[in-house]
Parts: C-alpha cells; structure tokens; sequence
C-alpha cells in the first residue's frame, strides 16, 4: 500500500482544510492502512491539545490580579495629583496602557480616542475636553484589554 499523504495534507486534513474529495480520498487510505489511522488519531489527538492549551492563552492573565492592582493603584496616585499637567497624564495613561497592550498599541488608542473626542488630536486635548477623550479611550481600551483593563485605565485618568 503507498503512504501518499504528504506533511502538507496531514496539515490541511487535521484542520480541516481540504476538499470532501480529497479528505474522503485520506480517509479511506486512514481505514485501510493501520500505521497511518494510528497516526492520524495520535495527531488528532496532538492538535486537539495545542488548540486547547492556545486558547487557555487568549483567557489567562499574564499577571497576577494582585500585582496588576498595585500598579495601577501606584499610577492613581501619581495621576490624580491636581496640579498634574494634562500631557503628563497622557505620558503616564501611555505607560499604564503599554504594560496592558503594549507601547504601539497603546500610542495609537489613545490617537484614536482624541480624534472621537471634541479635542480631535491629541495635541489640542485639555482639562476641558479631557472627560470625553477618557470616555472614548474607555471604550476602546475595554475592546483592547477587556473590562479590568479598561476600568483601570477610566479610574487611573479622572482629573
């Protein structure tokens, strides 16, 4: 019997990714040949497990709740001192952002969120027009770094 199932099919046949024509083709050889259906099942079995430990991945926190909670509790201090510039409270949402997104991520939520505000650049933002700039990067944060995260970042920027 020929073994005609190459790296590349296994691949497109164990995702799911090929024609019925061409997976009914496997799975008739897989029924046939004992040594490929044992190995079909062992990988059936591998990628199943590598699918599962990625998305437990995409849900599990980087950092302890505790420790994420003492820097952000360390940034609320320093944020919410009143005679804190309105550009150094963008230089320390940044920071506080690029831990959670990272720096280019955070740079450009934070564009995003002046441009949907009434200041519409980050350059123009002021004490004034500050609330809806924070609401905006709200919303955009909870999308980037879920609810926690965009909490953090609505509570670290009152004035």
């Amino acid at each position: 019997m020929q073994h005609e199932i190459t790296p590349e099919l296994w691949e497109d046949y164990l995702e799911g990714a090929l024609s019925t024509a061409e997976r009914r083709r496997i799975e008739t050889h897989l029924r046939a040949c004992v040594a490929c259906g044992e190995l079909a099942a062992q990988l059936t079995n591998c990628t199943a497990r590598l699918h599962e430990a990625g998305g437990m991945f995409d849900v599990a926190p980087l950092v302890s709740a505790e420790k994420l909670d003492a820097a952000w509790q360390a940034v609320l201090v320093r944020l919410k001192a009143a005679d804190t510039p309105v550009q150094q409270r963008l230089d320390e949402l940044e920071a506080a952002m690029a831990a959670l997104c990272g720096a280019h991520t955070a740079v450009r939520a934070l564009q995003a969120a002046a441009a949907k505000s009434p200041a519409r650049s980050l350059t123009r933002l002021t004490r004034e027009n500050w609330e809806p700039f924070l609401h905006s990067l709200f919303a955009i944060a909870r999308a980037l770094c879920g609810r926690t995260g965009a909490r953090l970042i609505l509570e670290s920027g009152q004035l």
